[in-house]
């Protein structure tokens, strides 16, 4: 059984030196749209939070140079911030991004790549941590842990359909009002490779 979600009290807060708080994660995203905008096209305007918070998805890839054949490009689908209180899963995919448009990598090759990146999946439960302060938090502003909100095997174990409990799954599947998950069912085919990024690692004051 997992801890039911309550206040604790923090000894110290993340050190937004090193992290970005909602707002410039919205303020770094856009500065790379419009610093690469051959490389990433931006659907924050479209996929967005029950409280129409941005999720920033972004698509990375090569876009002036065409392939004869776009199903030869490889689709992935990136997510990240699921969890409210995982603050370096979004750094994780600011610097992928940063690293996939540096003009000096000539590693990857984005013609062959077609890259979905989600940055902030759950930007709501962000906003909740950050308005107060219980920096354990983990699902949306709601409660809903959105590990437990996809179709596949919803109620299972591991889940619970208690909404004080950590791990509360919500009232069903791909609840919508509690977060969106157009995102992943528009990109996510049986041909994409689809990756969860989760890391819970506080750097301190």
């Amino acid at each position: 059984m997992a801890t039911d979600v309550v206040a604790q009290k923090e000894n110290y807060l993340p050190d937004y030196r090193f992290y970005h708080n909602n707002s410039a994660i919205t303020k770094t995203v856009q500065s790379l749209v419009a610093k690469f905008p051959s490389l990433i096209e931006d659907f924050s305007q479209i996929f967005k939070s029950r409280k129409l918070n941005s999720q920033h998805v972004l698509r990375v890839t090569n876009h002036l140079q065409k392939v004869s054949n776009q199903n030869e490009k490889v689709k992935i689908l990136l997510s990240f911030g699921e969890h409210a209180r995982e603050f370096l899963s979004v750094e994780s995919a600011i610097d992928l991004i940063e690293r996939l448009v540096d003009s000096e990598n000539h590693e990857i090759d984005l013609t062959k790549l077609d890259i979905y990146v989600i940055v902030n999946a759950n930007p709501d439960g962000r906003l909740y941590v950050e308005e107060t302060g219980n920096f354990c938090w983990r699902g949306t502003s709601t409660g809903v842990d959105i590990n437990r909100n996809f179709d596949w095997e919803f109620g299972g174990p591991g889940s619970s359909g208690n909404i004080s409990d950590e791990e509360y799954r919500g009232p069903h599947a791909f609840s919508g009002i509690f977060w969106n998950p157009d995102a992943l069912k528009v990109h996510c085919t049986d041909k994409t490779i689809y990756i969860v990024n989760h890391r819970w690692l506080t750097l301190k004051k």
